[in-house]
C-alpha cells in the first residue's frame, strides 16, 4: 500500500504534505509560493490529496503547560485478558480520559504504550487503570 501511495504523490505533493502538516492554517496563498504554483492548481491538489485521503484531519496542538498539564509520562499496560469485550473497554476508557492524550497498542511484552498528563507529580493512574481493565 505504502509504495502505491508513493507512486501517486510527486515532489510537489509531498512539499505540500510537509507544509500542511507543519503549519495546518496555511492559507492557499502562502502554500502556492511555498511550492512555486499558482494559486488554482495549488488549491486543485490540496484537495485532490484530501478527497484521496492523504490528508485526513485537522487538528491544532494545544500548550499542555498553558493548560496546567505540566507533568508528562508514559506507563506500559497488560490486559489480563484479550478479548475483545476486554480491549474495547480499556480503550473506551483511554479515548474518554482527558489526561490521557495518546495510547498506542504494542507487540511484545505489554500490550499498549499510553501517555498521561498532569498537572503535578501525583495522580492516581493506579486506581483508574486497575477498575477499567479488571
Amino acid at each position: 500500500m505504502k509504495e502505491n501511495a508513493q507512486a501517486k504523490l510527486d515532489d510537489t505533493d509531498i512539499t505540500m504534505l510537509k507544509h500542511i502538516q507543519a503549519e495546518g492554517r496555511i492559507s492557499n496563498s502562502k502554500l502556492s509560493e511555498k511550492v512555486n504554483l499558482s494559486e488554482t492548481p495549488c488549491w486543485r491538489r490540496w484537495k485532490r490529496l484530501e478527497d484521496e485521503g492523504y490528508i485526513s484531519e485537522y487538528s491544532a496542538v494545544l500548550n499542555r503547560k498553558k493548560l496546567g498539564f505540566t507533568m508528562v509520562g508514559f506507563t506500559q499496560v497488560t490486559l489480563s485478558s484479550h478479548e475483545v469485550e476486554s480491549t474495547d473497554a480499556f480503550e473506551a476508557f483511554v479515548a474518554a480520559t482527558e489526561w490521557i492524550p495518546m495510547c498506542h497498542c504494542t507487540a511484545g511484552g505489554a500490550d499498549y504504550i499510553v501517555q498521561v498528563s498532569s498537572p503535578g507529580i501525583w495522580m492516581s493512574t493506579t486506581t483508574a487503570f486497575t477498575s477499567c481493565v479488571g
